[in-house]
């Protein structure tokens, strides 16, 4: 089945109670899909606002309520487009998966882009543990591509919610997260990658409210050369630490971060037990606490090279080839972590393998053996602003 809903507002659907064909892994549900239920189908989602859903209400401690405003099921081929989907609720007062969007096992050729995802999660008044308030996707057993939507205030209550923007579990490296600005959601992180090796670049990735930019856990009985690709990403303004790598032994988080901009928490990177990282020809600045932050810790390895170090209280592991100098950016107070034309994060380095910037700019713009800027953006003279700032 490929049916079409176009144009249509979605509202005040309540699916507690309503459990056939729900994905609860061990645990009893409550109800899922409050706006739109969707099951062995591929159907396609588009121009709609969907507001003010539920997938349940009121249940008891060891029930969870999935997709309150989209549950996609055994789905593949679902294109979910252009969509506003805003204030709806997986849980009221209960656990709870997926605010705006819950997918489980529909991998292949599915597509969430170009949506608006603002203010999910934000009705409970007691703490329950939910996880992805703007998308949850559960086991992708093909390809999934988040592109370009603007993620932001889900869950406004600043609940300590996992994964606020996106969070994602058991799922491989087809899953694409591109291109999308994850902002102003709160909670204890705002990309929460569990058990997952995705690609996730070119994200903006900013918000003041949430412990943590992107938290990556622990990987389990995956191929030892499996890392997350975390590419061309702003990281910036978290509350503790832009970016946490852990894993409870004996699994192992992985982790290849290449062209990252980080500034503006307490730590840059945190990387605690049984994580392998490589940091490479990136920016990590303006941190309180410490640049990049090793724990004392079992079976942890940490690879540092080519990055510029800014202002960090405590640089930490700066590794190899470290760079001189200081990187300024055009406006941290709005957002905008673009390099400033005097900045020393311009034709730095090599090339690293990575052939456009966070705008999609090619890289390199400037000439001679080292042509490439470290950090997310390639500067091309066309982010030209004054005056000059250092930070907000």
């Amino acid at each position: 089945m490929q049916p079409l809903v176009d144009g249509w507002t979605i509202q005040n659907g309540n699916a507690t109670g309503l459990i056939v064909n729900c994905h609860s892994h061990n645990y009893k549900i409550a109800g899922c899909g409050g706006g739109i239920f969707i099951y062995q189908s591929s159907p396609t989602i588009q121009h709609n606002i969907i507001r003010d859903n539920k997938a349940a209400e009121y249940g008891a401690d060891d029930f969870i309520g999935t997709g309150g405003g989209i549950f996609v099921n055994e789905s593949p081929a679902t294109l979910i487009e252009w969509n506003v989907i805003r204030n709806n609720d997986s849980h009221i007062d209960g656990d709870g998966w997926g605010g705006g969007i819950y997918i489980h096992n529909s991998g292949g050729d599915t597509a969430i882009r170009h949506n608006e995802i603002d203010h999910n999660e934000a009705s409970s008044t007691i703490y329950k543990p939910h996880s992805g308030s703007g998308i949850q996707i559960y086991y992708n057993a093909g390809q999934i591509q988040i592109i370009a939507n603007y993620i932001h205030d889900n869950n406004p209550n600043i609940e300590t919610y996992w994964g606020t923007g996106i969070a994602t579990q058991y799922n491989d490296n087809t899953l694409i997260i591109d291109n999308n600005r994850i902002t102003d959601n709160s909670g204890m992180s705002a990309l929460g990658l569990s058990y997952s090796v995705p690609t996730v670049t070119r994200n903006v990735i900013i918000n003041p409210g949430c412990n943590t930019g992107i938290d990556l856990s622990g990987h389990l009985e995956l191929d030892p050369l499996e890392y997350a690709q975390i590419i061309n990403n702003i990281i910036a303004r978290h509350d503790e630490s832009n970016v946490y790598i852990n894993a409870d032994l004996p699994n192992q988080a992985r982790a290849e971060m290449i062209h990252n901009t980080l500034s503006d928490a307490a730590y840059g990177v945190y990387v605690d037990s049984g994580a392998d990282v490589i940091f490479d020809r990136g920016i990590v600045s303006y941190h309180s606490k410490e640049g990049i932050h090793l724990e004392v810790a079992a079976q942890t390895e940490l690879s540092v090279s080519y990055t510029l170090f800014t202002l960090n209280t405590d640089d930490g592991i700066t590794g190899s080839f470290q760079l001189a100098g200081a990187a300024y950016y055009i406006d941290p107070a709005g957002y905008d972590y673009h390099h400033h034309h005097v900045s020393d994060a311009i034709d730095r380095v090599m090339d690293g393998g990575i052939a456009v910037d966070i705008d999609g700019d090619v890289r390199p713009w400037g000439s001679g053996t080292t042509a490439f800027d470290v950090g997310a953006d390639e500067f091309t003279g066309l982010h030209f602003f004054l005056p000059l700032i250092t930070r907000p």
